[in-house]
């Protein structure tokens, strides 16, 4: 996915310095920028650590790539002294239930971020939006310059890549995949999902997310408590952390969409393509597929174990059909699964959204064989979990 804006881009920036990606060297950019030192809990370090050789190593990063890469570890690292400082301020705020927020997880593009959008739309939703998970504390002096920087990138990316608007609809202003929210701890999937980070992804599967939980809890307390609300969340990738997610969030609301995996597996791979391409110099297609297809395997097998041990009834399936069908039903069934009173206006502001909603967007095309998988290897791969979830 290379564009003439794109090629032009790197060219400039190839006789540019070079920024660091030494782990002492970002963790003193982001202390400079701050004015702080305290990082909090130190586990931080090892994924880290593994996150920039994998960078190095593996990503085979562009001039572009390295500099957006650079910028998003010494963001996330920034992350980590404001929630330090911000917790020895304003501790009530970390100590606070929060509303019992609604969670939608399941395979990637299985109508995940579709049901996101829906409801945030709902009265006395609190979605997080792209502006806030990228960055969910301001600095404690200065300006707060959030929104504009989250802008300035969606719209830069729209220009550098133009054909991801119709995989994935980018906007400062849209809720946002609250994945991003345990970036900071540098256990987390997101970080795959930016580069082809293979060796960081091999590490992130054999992690307790435990201690990343727990700080993804402390930011979701920060964005209640900077717009009351319900929280409503979603991430694919939460998906294989069902029991970690209810230790940490015992009256979250869960919700697991389900899709025929061939299409979510092509889907992903496309998405994937456009992605990467923004950051690398050259990625391989065919290892990428595989490599999600194994983790998305793995994610509905952690899943489903989590479930068999006793958290059955804590998750409500949710059919890519049945909310294409009729979503205000599903919003509907998602509401009672949580017992969450109906609002007398809910139905109305859902169907304005989704009359807003409906404008042109450009159709995303995609194949199984443009990321050298079969369809009978998917399908058999997926087998037990089709009967469980998609035979009707």
């Amino acid at each position: 996915m290379s564009s003439k804006k794109l090629w032009f881009v790197n060219r400039v920036m190839s006789v540019l310095p070079t920024p660091s990606l030494d782990d002492a060297r970002l963790l003193e950019a982001a202390a400079k920028l701050e004015g702080k030192t305290d990082f909090g809990d130190g586990r931080f370090e090892a994924g880290l650590a593994v996150l920039t050789r994998s960078l190095e190593r593996d990503a085979k990063l562009s001039p572009m790539g390295r500099e957006a890469v650079y910028r998003m570890i010494v963001r996330n690292l920034c992350m980590r002294l404001r929630l330090v400082a911000d917790q020895r301020r304003r501790p009530e705020i970390y100590a606070k239930p929060l509303t019992p927020p609604i969670l939608v997880l399941g395979l990637p593009r299985a109508g995940t971020t579709f049901l996101h959008r829906l409801l945030s739309a709902m009265p006395g939703a609190r979605p997080g939006r792209t502006w806030e998970v990228n960055q969910p504390l301001a600095p404690s002096e200065g300006k707060d310059d959030r929104y504009r920087q989250a802008a300035k990138q969606v719209a830069m990316i729209r220009k550098l890549a133009p054909d991801l608007d119709a995989k994935h609809r980018l906007d400062p202003d849209e809720p946002e995949e609250c994945v991003f929210l345990l970036n900071p701890s540098f256990c987390s999937i997101a970080w795959w999902m930016i580069a082809p980070v293979y060796s960081y992804l091999d590490w992130y599967g054999e992690q307790d997310l435990g201690p990343a939980y727990r700080e993804y809890h402390a930011y979701l307390r920060a964005l209640q408590a900077a717009e009351p609300g319900r929280l409503v969340l979603k991430a694919p990738a939460h998906t294989g952390h069902l029991a970690q997610i209810i230790s940490e969030i015992p009256d979250v609301v869960v919700v697991y969409a389900h899709r025929d995996p061939v299409t979510v597996v092509a889907s992903v791979s496309s998405l994937f393509n456009s992605v990467f391409g923004l950051v690398t110099e050259h990625h391989d297609v065919q290892r990428t597929a595989r490599r999600n297809l194994d983790l998305f395997i793995s994610m509905t097998d952690r899943c489903q174990a989590a479930r068999d041990q006793g958290l059955d009834d804590r998750v409500l399936d949710i059919h890519y059909d049945d909310l294409v069908a009729d979503p205000i039903a599903t919003a509907r069934r998602i509401y009672a699964h949580g017992s969450i009173p109906w609002p007398d206006d809910g139905e109305q502001a859902l169907r304005a959204h989704m009359q807003g909603g409906r404008r042109s967007r450009p159709k995303h095309v995609y194949s199984l064989e443009d990321c050298g998988l079969t369809e009978a290897e998917v399908r058999g791969r997926f087998a037990p979990y089709a009967a469980r979830y998609l035979s009707r």
